[in-house]
């Protein structure tokens, strides 16, 4: 693994690790920004797990290492994005070209419903559903969820929901498409240390992942 100094990793754990409380300075007022760190959070713990080899896939296969995953930052212009696809209350979702989507219907009463836990379960039984189907860091061809949610060049996660006639739709939008035909492997696989050994050269690996900052709405927009 990479190593960073210790200031150096203070500094970017600060700037770039979502804390409680942290703005996200979105325009939906209707989302929090519990939601927001929530739902963020659930992601790049997968992400982090997967990187460090600690994930049991198909057949109780110990998934490789991940040498290059970055880490996902929230962008806000993919938020709207995806509330505009949530209200439309229709599957499958259409991501704009270059970038990927997940997508997911909720049965769930609206009152009482805690969103922020009923998105983050979502998201965990999206990500347990596609680990189950895979052996390694080969994407599978109909896996397209845990594709997006693992591919290691995505750096950017936007998410939303609206209420569906008695269901919670949730939906999210990922800066790079990982179930693109073109791709063939979701990371580049390494031994154990390995976490982080082929980020970039001007980019830090912060908690076993790559951080590589991005744009809001680059190349969306």
């Amino acid at each position: 693994m990479r190593a960073v100094s210790l200031g150096t990793s203070v500094m970017l754990q600060a700037l770039f690790v979502v804390s409680h409380g942290a703005e996200f300075n979105c325009k939906n007022s209707m989302i929090s920004d519990e939601w927001r760190e929530k739902v963020l959070n659930v992601q790049n713990v997968n992400r982090q797990r997967l990187a460090q080899g600690k994930l049991v896939g198909k057949d109780n296969k110990l998934l490789p290492v991940a040498k290059d995953i970055n880490w996902l930052i929230w962008d806000c212009p993919l938020e709207d994005a995806a509330y505009d696809l949530a209200v439309k209350c229709a599957e499958p979702v259409a991501a704009p070209a270059g970038h990927g989507a997940v997508a997911k219907m909720i049965t769930a009463k609206s009152k009482p419903c805690n969103t922020t836990t009923t998105a983050v379960q979502a998201v965990k039984e999206i990500w347990k559903a596609g680990l189950a189907k895979q052996e390694t860091q080969a994407k599978v061809a109909d896996n397209n969820d845990f594709s997006q949610m693992a591919y290691s060049k995505t750096n950017g996660v936007g998410c939303s929901y609206n209420w569906c006639t008695g269901k919670l739709f949730l939906v999210c939008l990922y800066n790079q498409d990982g179930a693109a035909q073109a791709i063939t492997d979701l990371y580049t696989n390494g031994a154990a240390g390995e976490t982080c050994e082929t980020c970039a050269a001007t980019n830090t690996c912060v908690e076993w992942l790559c951080e590589v900052p991005i744009t809001p709405g680059k190349d969306f927009i």
